[in-house]
């Protein structure tokens, strides 16, 4: 499977600190590349899975052309705080914390609480700002330094270039923050931003409690119970918290605390006495000035009329905001910040109880987490993109101390010290998610109007999503192209842009192609690990996923490798350089950083083992309340019902024997035995056209519904899925109606054929394995079935049955429809009740009928029901019957050729009248019509057709002479007439002739007999049907023959093909099969002595056994055959050659005889491998004793690296080899002028020297461990030496001269410099 890399880093030389092991570099071969989707199925064979993540290096030539101009080509960006990624939970709850005593400042104040500012669009954070400002010493300090741009770049990193930025920033921080910074200044001085003094607030509060009791004065601080909250488990009235301390401290008492406050403090005096206050009480004075918080160019998030409401809510209204349900009020929970309600099990994950203490809703937690997510940037080109992250990384490493242009592992190391360590603000710009339909692929694709080999390549990644074939993509079902699954995401990445740990969607396998640019450095953990990688992510940051539970859904976190590997969690490395491939494993979850500008591409993919995790992934969802992107469901049975692929048929049947299985136990369950079960075309009551958008989403799990849902008669338009019906409301299950588009036997037979399409499986075995007995239905439903069934026996049974019960018995069987093939007898009995409810239908639009004419034998069946079905009175249909048989015997009789004597031609017309007055119409009506119509015309109508059958052109059908003598007997009986005798023997020999016919077709007749066949056929004036499979046998058969007589036919598979119609050919042609064998016969000799001549080595042996078996065993074939006399002269040639070369001496013989004999084996397929060995080997010694027969030369060194490169590559004299490095070594001695004795070791890459990457010590004083590099670009060799060598022995001249270049490396550990 192609090569691969998987080495470990930092061994011997600069590399990485970070000590994360490689995960494998492939590099397929060609063959193995053509299919991408089949390679990566034999990755994961191949047990690569394991590792989560692998790289691919597409084969030497494939490199298609990036597709996007880097001039016009503009993006937006989003704005990234890299010292924020892993300690978010950190900075969130500083922010929190902030918040909260911001709130209590101005609500002391009596004000609203703060609004959220918004500059140009962009909302301010105003903890970033109070952070920033204070760190910069205060609004004093940043004013008189002018540092308020540096504020605003900071905090509004999008409107950097925003002129008056510094004024709009500091005029918003006057008018937010000013105030209460120079309140915690002034009064609360423990309450500035480090939340260390959070922590603290209580014993604080404790501790100044403490010292009012001494001077008389008890203050108790409790929160009181806010009468629009419902009691929490857990809770307690009188239980002091953070937040009450910090209301204490500040002020909001009952005498202080404003109208607007939602949590009043209460103060319970001892006595009179200690209400007053002592010295030793802590007053806070409270401003008299309000703010004005208005700013002409600032948004605010609330509206004008925002206010704290005391109105308490009325608990029989309350309602969820998730599912707009009011059922269940005992599990509905009231946010403590906004007070709406929501379902326990509708929230993400879901509640198991009502939590003690405070609780916020998502809403809330959103707003207060809101700024710590990732901000819009600006807008730029490609080239611009470029030239900017140039001028970042070079300052960035520059104020390190840095080189400003490093490596992938310095810029590694870089990052993970700003993410773990660093308080330094870091903000860098990525064009993430920027969709290819509209902006461009970096692939040619025929979207934009490129066309060639990589617009049609299966790896671009444009295709890639919807490939076909035998191992094919899931995905190519889906009708719709979902943004950043089908249609790839393009990724413009800048030193230090990250992409945050994450699973794909659903667990898709996901590629990624690093376009241009430099590495993208990725870090993957495999799937095997991902439970214990989350609990890892949970146990480091609590706090954040108690306020986010899905968290590691927004991708905003990043943490470092170095705690999951001490966590004992696998963690991988892949470092992707431009121009290859990143593939990530289902469930993986991977991350990583761009180490400086480059342009990838990356997109989904779905092969059919994919369904083994898309499962689960539902279940989380689920578990969360996300929206899925597609419905598992519809794509599974899609896949199931047109996807023809044995592969694909193999991989998903255990998924959809697990989906049926699920389905009958989820509708099987006692809660959801509805009253009314019916089948819909969707689910969706507001279906869409794309795929999927006809299944309704669940309104508590947020999942797609595709096989059931269920709804109510409250609310006819809110449907849950089954596993959440239960939820839904308060309402009776009889209330309920459960909605279906498919039926378990439906389910069934598509899983019947889909293990058709598994190769050797046994289709009957495996249902009874999977289903048992009554298939995907429980014995206690078959139980009940049989019992309906019985009583719809019995209604059928004895008739005559009220209406009213068959229509129960029919509703009551709507619970058993849905079900498996166990239930095809409900369906069957179901069957006929709705049959007995349609001739009771039948019965009264019959008797309710004026005009409108009745059919006899249709009325016939109504009224001979037995047992009649319903009881309906029949009285009325039964007389019009008894009247129109009796009208219609007297027309049989008229109409009869033996009695039609009796009646005249009179008497048949009143006959007509009163049979057209009936309601009833008489079967013989049409007849009588037609006899009396056209009695006379008949005579001449027959001799225009007998004369019309004996010209040429197209014969009428036998069935046209039948009528005409059908109607001749029944208008025109006991007549005598010529013409009548005429159409009955045409008749009697159109009969003849089919049985001829028939009797033909039965046997294997010759080409004579179906010609005799149809000439007697030409003279019959109709047609007779059964003489075109005797025509057809005959053209088929001279088809054929025409076939063999022009040669079209030439290879042995088409003469083969050729011979195997013949033989099925329904014709005696014994004769001509046999000449066809014959034929087939030579041509594969033929065949099979050419490719013995166009071999390139030629088998003596092989080529005789050839012509053996073309002489001795093929008629026709002789020894002055041409390929005979050809093998016969090859043989001889090469028997020939084989005696002149094995006469050669290959270390004697002059090297041109050699090189003749290697040319003439080309022509007479010899196999002189050896001889070119002998040639490569002795022109390499001659080359060789030229250049050591010279003297010593800087100007021959190259030749001397050629002549040892191709010496150890093919093995060569070990004595040469050796006398060249020793030419070498005396060179490099000679010029070091040393006279000493050394150890060099080469280092394994070129950079910067660092301490780990030389090491140099003496050892007796005479040697030392140093590195030596030559410096190819000087005019005379110079070499680099460590510091140490050149302080302990190099002189000064030497030392100017010492320049670090090119390494040089050579296979040897020491030499003793010789004497030159």
């Amino acid at each position: 499977m192609g090569r691969r890399e998987h080495r470990a880093n930092g061994s011997g030389g600069p590399g990485p600190l970070l000590e994360i092991p490689m995960a494998p570099t492939l590099r397929p071969t060609k063959e193995e590349f053509e299919d991408p989707l089949r390679y990566i199925r034999a990755l994961k064979t191949s047990g690569y899975h394991r590792y989560g993540i692998v790289k691919i290096v597409p084969p030497e030539g494939w490199l298609p052309p990036f597709a996007i101009d880097q001039k016009t080509f503009k993006f937006n960006t989003r704005v990234q705080s890299i010292n924020e990624l892993q300690r978010r939970h950190i900075i969130a709850a500083k922010s929190q914390a902030f918040m909260k005593k911001l709130d209590a400042f101005h609500m002391s104040r009596g004000q609203k609480p703060p609004k959220m500012p918004v500059l140009y669009g962009q909302k301010i954070n105003v903890f970033k700002l109070y952070s920033a400002v204070v760190k910069r010493g205060g609004y004093e300090v940043v004013t008189e330094e002018k540092r308020w741009r540096e504020v605003g770049c900071l905090v509004c990193a999008k409107h950097k270039q925003i002129t008056n930025l510094s004024f709009l920033v500091r005029v918003a921080y006057e008018r937010s923050l000013l105030d209460f910074e120079k309140y915690v200044e002034k009064c609360c001085e423990y309450l500035k931003l480090d939340t260390s003094h959070l922590d603290a607030l209580t014993d604080a509060c404790d501790a100044e409690d403490g010292a009012t009791s001494d001077s008389g004065t008890a203050v108790k601080v409790e929160l009181m119970e806010s009468p629009t909250k419902r009691p929490r488990a857990g809770s307690q009235g009188g239980e002091e918290t953070e937040l009450a301390a910090l209301d204490g401290l500040i002020g909001l008492t009952e005498n202080g605390a404003s109208e607007g406050a939602p949590t009043p403090v209460k103060r319970e005096p001892k006595d009179e006495e200690e209400e007053k206050p002592k010295s030793g009480d802590l007053r806070v004075p409270k401003p008299d000035d309000d703010v004005d918080m208005g700013i002409d160019f600032i948004d605010h998030m609330l509206p004008k009329d925002a206010r704290v409401s005391e109105e308490p809510v009325n608990l029989d209204e309350v309602y969820c905001e998730l599912c707009g349900g009011g059922a269940h009020e005992d599990q509905i929970i009231l946010c403590d910040k906004c007070d709406k309600g929501f379902h326990t099990f509708c929230l993400a994950p879901p509640l198991e109880s009502i939590p003690a203490g405070e609780w916020c809703c998502p809403d809330c937690i959103f707003s207060a987490t809101d700024g710590l997510a990732f901000t819009e940037g600006s807008d730029f080109t490609v080239e611009e993109f470029r030239k900017m992250d140039s001028q970042f990384q070079q300052e960035w490493f520059e104020s390190k101390g840095k080189t400003p242009t490093p490596s992938w592992w310095e810029v590694e190391d870089e990052f993970w010290n700003i993410v773990e360590n660093s308080d330094e603000p870091c903000e860098v710009f990525y064009g993430a998610d920027l969709d290819s339909g509209r902006l461009g692929s970096g692939f040619p694709h025929s979207r934009h109007g490129h066309t060639g080999q990589y617009a049609d390549s299966p790896w671009n990644l444009n295709n890639l999503p919807k490939l076909g074939g035998k191992y094919c993509s899931m995905l190519r079902h889906v009708t719709d192209n979902i943004n950043g699954v089908i249609v790839p995401w393009l990724y413009m990445g800048m030193t230090f842009s990250s992409f945050c740990w994450h699973v794909e969607d659903h667990m898709f396998y996901s590629i990624n192609y690093n376009h241009v640019g430099k590495p993208k450095v990725w870090y993957g953990v495999p799937s095997h690990s991902a439970l214990k990688f989350e609990e890892v992510f949970r146990r480091y940051m609590p706090k954040q996923f108690e306020l986010q539970p899905d968290l590691l859904f927004q991708l905003v976190t990043m943490l470092s490798p170095r705690i999951l590997k001490a966590s004992s969690v696998p963690v991988y490395r892949v470092v992707q350089e431009a121009g290859s491939f990143v593939i990530t494993f289902p469930r993986a979850y991977h991350g990583g950083f761009n180490s400086g500008f480059n342009c990838a591409e990356a997109v989904n993919f779905a092969p059919a083992d994919w369904f083994d995790f898309d499962q689960d992934s539902v279940d989380r969802y689920r578990e969360y309340r996300r929206n899925p992107v597609l419905s598992h469901e519809a794509l599974l049975c899609k896949v199931c019902e047109t996807d023809d692929s044995p592969v694909t048929a193999r991989s998903v049947q255990a998924h959809l024997k697990e989906l049926i299985l699920k389905e009958a136990a989820a509708r099987q369950e006692s809660h959801l035995q509805a009253k009314t079960c019916r089948r819909v075309a969707c689910t969706s009551h507001n279906p869409g056209k794309g795929f999927g958008d006809d299944d309704a989403e669940c309104a508590i799990c947020k999942q797609y519904m595709h096989l059931s849902a269920c709804t109510c008669r409250c609310t006819p338009n809110y449907f849950v899925c089954l596993e959440c019906a239960e939820r839904m409301c308060s309402c009776d299950a009889s209330q309920r109606t459960l909605v279906y588009r498919r039926t378990l036997a439906e389910l069934e037979d598509m899983y019947a054929n889909l293990l058709s399409r598994v190769e050797g499986c046994d289709v009957a075995r495996k249902m009874s394995e999977d289903f048992g007995k009554y298939g995907s239905e429980t014995p206690r439903r078959a139980r009940q079935a049989e019992a309906w069934c019985r009583e719809a026996v019995a209604l059928l049974k004895e008739g005559c049955a009220p209406k009213r019960a068959v229509e129960d018995q029919i509703d009551s069987a709507s619970k058993f429809l849905w079900g498996g093939h166990a239930m095809d007898e409900v369906r069957d009995h179901v069957t006929e009740l709705e049959a007995a409810l349609e001739w009771g239908r039948e019965v009264a639009s019959c008797l309710s009928a004026k005009r409108r004419k009745l059919q006899l034998d249709f009325v016939r069946g109504l009224i001979g029901a037995d047992p009649k079905p319903l009881d309906v009175d029949l009285s009325r249909l039964e007389k019009w019957v008894r009247d129109t048989e009796g009208l219609n015997e007297t027309a049989s009789k008229v109409l009869d050729s033996t009695e039609a004597k009796a009646f005249t031609f009179d008497e048949a017309q009143d006959l007509l009248k009163a049979a057209n007055r009936s309601l009833i119409v008489m079967p013989l009506l049409e007849d009588l019509t037609t006899a009396v119509a056209s009695a006379e015309a008949w005579c001449a109508e027959a001799q225009d057709f007998l004369l019309l059958g004996k010209t040429k052109g197209a014969k009428p059908p036998f069935s046209a002479l039948a009528s005409l003598s059908k109607r001749g007997q029944s208008k025109l009986p006991g007549w005598s007439i010529r013409e009548r005798v005429l159409v009955q023997e045409a008749i009697e020999a159109v009969e003849s002739l089919e049985r001829e016919a028939e009797e033909v077709v039965l046997a294997k007749p010759t080409l004579k007999e179906l010609d005799a066949v149809l000439s007697a056929g030409s003279s019959i004036p109709v047609s007779v049907p059964q003489l075109e499979e005797v025509r057809r046998r005959r053209q088929v058969a001279r088809e054929w023959l025409r076939e063999i007589e022009d040669g079209s036919a030439r290879g042995v598979k088409d003469l083969r093909k050729l011979l195997h119609r013949g033989e099925r050919i329904p014709v005696d042609l014994e004769t001509h099969v046999v000449a066809m064998k014959f034929r087939i016969a030579v041509q594969e000799w033929t065949e099979k002595m050419e490719g013995a001549l166009r071999a390139r080595f030629t088998n003596i042996k092989t080529m005789e056994e050839v012509i053996e078996e073309g002489v001795g065993g093929v008629d026709g074939v002789d020894e002055d055959n041409e390929l005979v006399v050809r093998a016969r002269t090859r043989i001889r040639e090469l028997t020939e050659w084989s005696a002149r070369v094995g006469r050669l001496d290959t270390e004697k013989s002059p090297l041109d005889e050699l090189r003749a004999a290697i040319a003439e084996s080309s022509r007479v397929g010899g196999n002189a491998a050896h001889l070119q060995k002998a040639v490569a080997r002795r022109s390499w010694e001659a080359k060789v004793d030229g250049l050591l027969e010279k003297n010593a030369n800087w100007e021959d060194w190259d030749g001397y690296e050629v002549a040892l490169a191709e010496g150890r590559r093919s093995g060569m004299d070990p004595v040469r080899m050796q006398a060249l490095e020793f030419r070498q070594k005396c060179m490099i001695t000679k010029a070091l002028g040393l006279g000493r004795k050394y150890f060099f070791f080469p280092t394994r890459s070129w950079g910067p020297k660092k301490r780990r990457g030389v090491r140099s010590r003496k050892r007796n004083r005479s040697f030392l461990h140093t590195t030596l590099r030559v410096n190819r670009q000087s005019p005379a060799p110079s070499f680099y030496i460590s510091p140490k060598v050149r302080e302990s022995f190099a002189d000064e001249s030497v030392r100017r001269e010492l320049v670090p270049l090119v390494q040089f490396d050579l296979k040897w550990t020491c030499w003793r410099s010789p004497t030159l």
